[in-house]
């Protein structure tokens, strides 16, 4: 009888060491986080060329707690660096960057977002821009550009659009042509997107 007792007290003990330890291994589990975060940039699109105040936005996941993401923009001819910590929440996060009133010139950047979490893993992403806050200088020989001239030049059954830009990237023309009796409201808009440094592009063609 005594030896039967002694074996059921055995195996109750047994259970329950079981049971604790099975419980410290799930509780453990919820603790670790073992996965490096991911991160990527949304906006704006990779090769961007930007103007004025911009935002770098993008996505993030962790299976545990973000500690930081930080943004270096860096110049690549200059070497010149900037960084930025990011507003951050519900898995989106941004940068805001003013180049005017933060001194960043123009030139081609390249920008790297770095996310850590509190288990001290890391995950990079990149992407560069261009960016252009100077105005395209534009010289036109046809029609003669000449400030304060009053003279107008003839065309025939071609109105042509002739002369060179200067710019670090491909220029836009918008041509608005008004009537010498209505300045206000234009006869006929014509845009060209993307010209090259040298201009020669009909505007109008009576054919």
């Amino acid at each position: 009888m005594g030896c039967v007792m002694k074996r059921k007290y055995f195996y109750v003990f047994g259970l329950v060491f079981s049971l604790l330890l099975a419980s410290c291994n799930i509780g453990l589990g919820e603790a670790i986080d073992t996965e490096s975060p991911k991160i990527d940039i949304t906006s704006p699109n990779e090769g961007a060329i930007i103007r004025d105040k911009f935002a770098i936005k993008g996505t993030y996941s962790d299976d545990g707690q973000i500690k930081s993401i930080v943004l270096n923009l860096n110049n690549l001819v200059t070497g010149d660096s900037k960084t930025y910590d990011a507003i951050y929440s519900e898995n989106a996060y941004s940068f805001t960057i003013d180049p005017l009133n933060e001194g960043i010139k123009d030139g081609n950047y390249l920008a790297n977002v770095t996310i850590t979490d509190t288990y001290g893993h890391v995950t990079h992403v990149s992407s560069p821009y261009t960016i252009d806050n100077t105005a395209p200088v534009i010289i036109l020989s046809r029609p003669e550009s000449k400030k304060g001239s009053e003279s107008f030049e003839m065309f025939g059954q071609e109105f042509k659009l002739e002369g060179r830009a200067h710019d670090d990237n491909n220029v836009n023309i918008e041509i608005q042509i008004f009537s010498k009796d209505d300045e206000k409201n234009p006869l006929f808009i014509e845009k060209f997107n993307r010209l090259s440094l040298t201009i020669d592009e009909t505007v109008l063609n009576a054919k």
